[in-house]
């Protein structure tokens, strides 16, 4: 017996059934329904919606301008066979458009588009598959990760016997817990010398988020905040936001027991995987974490409309190599390799500021 497909075209009002479906399909934040919402990208979206044999196997949220379609949820792997036939659709029921953009999304690493594709790489993100018990996970670390762990643990209970741990979700977290863990995370930025990323805007945001589809951790000494991670619950997936914890007990390692407690805690409640954020830190990688590429995918209606549009294909693709160029940097500094270092850092200095005057 064949699949049968059927394709379902929703403009305005998008039905109920899309946010739960775009968070069992994806599980990205840049997916869900809430982060779309929150952040008002949805004035002009549509809804494509493919269903295989009545069962929903791909969604993308979009906005139709002029020549180009851009697709709205981010941060997902996609099939290359629901790309074709989500451009195939899309061309025709727009036949003015000559592009079609997937902003930041993995591809599924089998063939390529059947249509003209320009395929640049765009940033790094981190995730950490979760076996079925928070003792499996356990057994699965390395040696020396679960020797340290366990460590730590040990010496801030000893130390501190008032310790303690609570997670709270949606209408239970605070919101000057929120800010709390925010202004801590921000604080230890600069620290290390890094600006600040979250201002008092998506600090509301987050705080929308949280009480949307979130969690929170919040680890006390004393009675008082000491540490915490945010999170989100999106179907079988959680999405890690920011971790924080105060400096007076950086000996301690307190962000490192926060962010293995809060892994727990989502085995505990189902997750299937955790979404841990851009950036390769060696930590992630510690705590079992595999890195996946993301990419910005540009389909053309027809090879002369690929050629026509040569300054979008030349911005993007010299975007693609100065992100692939900066990454790679990245890893090599992090892994220890130090010969050249000097002069990877100034490389990777100039490539980042050559991606924010191209943002």
């Amino acid at each position: 017996m064949s699949d049968e497909y059927v394709v379902s075209h929703y403009e305005g009002d998008l039905p109920d059934f899309i946010g739960p479906e775009l968070d069992r399909l994806y599980g990205s934040r840049f997916c869900s329904l809430h982060h779309l919402r929150i952040h008002r990208r949805l004035a002009e979206a549509n809804a494509y919606v493919l269903k295989r044999n009545g069962i929903p196997v791909a969604i993308f949220l979009f906005e139709a301008r002029q020549q180009r379609i851009r697709i709205l949820n981010e941060g997902m792997r996609v099939e290359t066979r629901y790309i074709d036939r989500f451009a195939d659709w899309a061309f025709e029921r727009y036949p003015e458009a000559i592009s079609l953009t997937f902003n930041a999304v993995e591809p599924d690493g089998g063939k390529k588009p059947a249509r003209p594709v320009l395929r640049a790489h765009c940033a790094q993100d981190m995730v950490l598959p979760l076996p079925e018990s928070v003792e499996r996970y356990v057994a699965s670390l390395g040696k020396s990760t679960r020797h340290n762990i366990k460590r730590r643990i040990s010496k801030l209970k000893r130390t501190f016997p008032d310790f303690d741990y609570r997670f709270l979700g949606g209408s239970q977290v605070r919101e000057e817990d929120i800010r709390s863990l925010i202004r801590i995370s921000e604080a230890r930025l600069s620290r290390l010398g890094k600006a600040p990323n979250i201002d008092a805007r998506e600090t509301r945001r987050i705080g929308e988020m949280v009480k949307a589809c979130g969690f929170v951790c919040i680890a006390t000494i004393r009675g008082e905040l000491c540490g915490g991670q945010i999170a989100y619950h999106l179907g079988e997936t959680f999405c890690f936001r920011s971790i924080a914890h105060e400096a007076a007990y950086d000996e301690f390692s307190l962000g490192s027991v926060v962010f293995f407690l809060t892994i727990c805690e989502c085995i505990r409640q189902g997750a299937k995987r955790v979404h841990l954020g851009w950036g390769s830190q060696e930590y992630k990688f510690q705590f079992g974490a595999v890195n996946r590429d993301i990419y910005r995918l540009v389909l053309y209606r027809s090879w002369p409309a690929f050629m026509l549009d040569g300054l979008v294909v030349g911005r993007t693709a010299f975007q693609g190599a100065l992100s692939s160029t900066y990454h790679r940097l990245a890893t090599l500094l992090k892994s220890g390799e130090r010969n050249g270092s000097h002069w990877a850092k100034l490389l990777m200095s100039a490539a980042r500021r050559t991606r924010r005057a191209l943002a």
